[in-house]
């Protein structure tokens, strides 16, 4: 089997680092794959692994049809069994298959706000859909939707849950050390709530004098305005010195080391790939009730679980973890094999092979 991935950048997120994940566990299991990225290819790219044949077409707008010829060049010449596309690379997806012979066309479907939608919504994926042979949602409300608002077969739909992939994992020290530290890894969107993860460290210093620090990880460009926000939050505590902000990284393995405590304070999520990536470090965590986090955590059993916007709550289930974090420390350990067992790429692979194969 020969894959080519499509996706519009590289940059931090959910879906590029799936598409970064699944390129390394193609080239594992020695399956022949290329990943084309659209408009740039950013941070992620650098953990691309050589097996990989990566190409940029950079893509300054939808009409680009320089880009698009050299999309076309670059499949013509790997001749592709598969074309995996990745949330709205969609439709040149579409359009490319339409050049190309005796190709499967895929589509990733990792819309981030699938406990939102409506009937109704996405109307162009619903004209464009008509081209795809099948479709990999990364959640239930996903897969149901396909089904149901896109009219796609259920036998061409198929929920396969995001998996994590690690170069390597450090092993955690049982002692705090001090300051604490808490990780957050999220673009800076509104739906990821940074603010609640402000607010938190802002009442654990100053009412219960722990001290903590709280690093931000993931993309600050996307929304500029929220963006600000964050930062004029951070001022509003006086915690310049206590939050960093440490944008875009590419040794994410480095950061989940040092970190004591990962958090996700989320008002909305599908499954979110960060929380994965915790739980394969063998990180204590306490997320928000949104998306299948609940599900991943099962309930309590692997991390703790607050509503969404419950600051008080938040802050509890930090210092529950710090309190005892000899028990936070086995906690992490359980959701590590947890996590290796449920939502490893072992179990991505074979879903996905034993799928493209019934297409």
């Amino acid at each position: 089997m020969k894959i080519l991935q499509l996706i519009d950048t590289l940059r931090s997120g959910g879906a590029e680092r799936m598409a970064v994940n699944m390129a390394a566990i193609f080239s594992e299991a020695d399956i022949d794959n290329m990943l084309i990225v659209s408009r740039e290819i950013g941070m992620q790219g650098k953990r691309v692994n050589e097996k990989t044949q990566l190409k940029c077409l950079n893509k300054s707008g939808t009409l680009d049809w320089k880009a698009f010829s050299n999309l076309l060049k670059y499949a013509k010449e790997f001749c592709p069994e598969v074309v995996h596309v990745h949330s709205t690379s969609l439709f040149w997806g579409v359009l490319l298959k339409g050049l190309l012979k005796n190709v499967k066309l895929i589509w990733h479907d990792h819309y981030g706000l699938s406990d939102q939608l409506k009937p109704g919504d996405r109307k162009a994926e619903r004209i464009a859909i008509k081209g795809v042979d099948g479709i990999v949602s990364v959640n239930d409300r996903l897969r149901s939707w396909a089904v149901e608002e896109l009219e796609v077969s259920s036998k061409r739909v198929i929920l396969i849950e995001n998996f994590p992939y690690l170069k390597y994992v450090e092993k955690r020290e049982s002692e705090l050390g001090s300051p604490v530290i808490l990780l957050q890894m999220a673009n800076f969107r509104p739906q990821k709530n940074h603010l609640l993860a402000i607010d938190a460290l802002h009442v654990l210093r100053s009412k219960y004098y722990i001290d903590v620090e709280l690093w931000l990880a993931g993309s600050i460009t996307l929304d500029q305005q929220y963006t600000k926000e964050v930062y004029r939050a951070i001022a509003a505590h006086g915690l310049e010195d206590q939050v960093k902000v440490l944008g875009e990284v590419e040794d994410v393995e480095l950061i989940l080391g040092k970190a004591d405590i990962g958090l996700l304070s989320s008002r909305s999520e599908g499954l979110p790939v960060s929380l994965l990536e915790y739980g394969l470090a063998g990180l204590p965590v306490v997320t928000t009730d949104v998306g299948l986090c609940k599900q991943v955590l099962q309930a309590g059993k692997f991390g703790k679980i607050v509503e969404s916007d419950d600051q008080e709550g938040f802050v509890q289930k930090i210092k529950e973890l710090i309190d005892d974090y000899r028990g936070a420390i086995q906690m992490g350990e359980s959701f590590h094999e947890h996590i290796l067992n449920s939502y490893g790429a072992a179990q991505f692979l074979r879903k996905y092979r034993d799928f493209v194969a019934k297409l």
